[in-house]
Parts: C-alpha cells; structure tokens; sequence
C-alpha cells in the first residue's frame, strides 16, 4: 500500500484520475480517496494540516505489512524550470531549523533537491531550495509508522523569481502536476518495489511460532532464533528446521546450540554467532 499526501484539490485531481481513486465514505476529518493499493488523503495548506492527516491516514487505514509514503505537490523555487519534478533529498522547517534527510536508496532516483516547508509564503526565492508548506509536518509523522527509506516528498516546481507564485490558479497547479505523472508513476512503483523487498526481510522466518510456542525464549534468544531460522531456511529452502531436532530438548538455550551445531555442520565457515 502507497499512502499519498497532498495538500490542494488541484494537485490531487490528477492523481485521482490517473489511478482511478474512489472517494471513502464517510468523509471523516480529511477527504480520502482509495483503491486497492493506493490511498490519497487532502491535507489542506500548512504544515499542521499536513501531520494531521498524515496521522489521521495512519489511524484510519490498513496496517498489515511495511507501507510507503509520498508527499507530492508543487513547490516555488528560485531558479528551477517551471515543470521541473525534484525529490527531496533533505526537508529543513524554516521556522525551527529542524531537518531530515530521506534516504535515497530506491533505484533511478529522479533528480533531487533540498526543500524547506515555510509557516507563510512570501515574495522572497533563497538560493538551492524548493520551497512548500507542508513536507515538514507530514515527513516525521509518517516516518512514526515506516522505516525512513519509504517516505519522501515529490515536488513539481510551480513557480520562480520569473514567474512568481502571484500568477498561479486550479487549473495551472492541476496542469503542472498532470505533466508530471509518468514520474510519479514510476516513483510509486519503486517505492511499493522497496517496501515488498523490506516486508520479506523484515518477516518472521517460517516455524518462529512452532518453536515459541514449545520452548520459553528471552529477549535475546528471540532475536538469535530469528537469525538462526532465516538462516536455516536460506541455506535449505523448504526443509523444516523443527523435524530434526533431538527428542528430549528442555530449555531454550539448548534449542539455540542445537540450531546453531546443525548449521554449523552445513556451513563450517560461518561464526556461531552474529
């Protein structure tokens, strides 16, 4: 599931069209809009906004599995081309100096910049930013229910020290992002790409629960069960781990040197321990 947060109307209409998005019913405090596999939710302009229907996405919506997150709007930078679509590769809060740094590690990232999310627009253009009113109130609330390398913020500029912000309406808004959909897309499906890899990593290997449920672990001895059976199941795929073991194992501790004897016979070189 890719969760979309969008501040304007006009910049979600394009992507309610694209996707074929479904209004939920009953509204609830923000608009959103679904399919199967994408939900959009309409913050409203500001950064408050922005962490509240982030929040409000999280609490109303499904949790099963590793999720992705993507801001996108539009943005006004001093010297970029109108159109231009940068990712944020660092989100600076004007007003208290926080910052975060997304981690760019999907594959064929799009052309990146920093972004800074002001409280108020004004007429002033700083030099290599972006400049938006909502990525620092949606990025470390939606970082609280996913691992920071599937949210981030896409930004189609809308504006410059040429063409400043006076001149935009709905319909250009709506047309800038429109421009920008094949990216989009493409952005979408490396990050819900990046979350499938990070699910199967991050799943209990199989049998966890039979050996749990038999023997009384520790904190710890989880953590080196967890290791073992994925390691086990690496090493022979679809071989039960549970159907060799000894008859007659009493405590935890001997589950684990037995796990760890049995893979040390198939892999002499590897350490006992991680």
């Amino acid at each position: 599931m890719i969760n979309l947060v969008v501040a304007l109307p006009a910049e979600a209409r394009p992507l309610i069209r694209h996707y074929h998005l479904r209004s939920r019913e009953p509204r609830g405090l923000f608009p959103v809009h679904e399919n199967e596999t994408i939900r959009l939710v309409v913050c409203g302009a500001g950064k408050v906004s922005a962490a509240a229907a982030t929040a409000f996405l999280q609490a109303t919506g499904d949790h099963a599995g590793m999720q992705g997150w993507l801001n996108v709007g539009v943005a006004g930078h001093a010297e970029q081309a109108i159109g231009e679509g940068l990712l944020a590769h660092r989100i600076t809060d004007q007003a208290t100096g926080r910052q975060w740094y997304p981690p760019l590690v999907i594959d064929r990232p799009p052309p990146s910049g920093n972004l800074t999310t002001l409280d108020q627009a004004g007429p002033e253009y700083p030099d290599e930013t972006m400049l938006d009113m909502e990525a620092s109130g949606y990025y470390p609330i939606a970082c609280r229910d996913a691992t920071a390398e599937l949210v981030h913020s896409y930004k189609v500029i809308s504006d410059n020290r040429q063409s400043p912000a006076g001149s935009l309406n709905a319909a250009r808004v709506e047309d800038l992002v429109s421009g920008r959909l094949e990216e989009i897309d493409t952005l979408i499906t490396q990050v819900s790409e990046l979350a499938h890899e990070l699910r199967a990593l991050h799943a209990a290997p199989p049998e966890l629960e039979l050996f749990e449920a038999n023997w009384r672990f520790s904190v710890s001895q989880r953590h080196q069960l967890r290791r073992l059976l994925k390691r086990w199941h690496l090493i022979l795929p679809g071989e039960s781990a549970w159907s060799g073991l000894p008859v007659g194992l009493r405590h935890s501790r001997e589950v684990i040197a037995c796990l760890e004897e049995r893979i040390g016979v198939l892999m002499p070189d590897v350490p006992r321990h991680d």
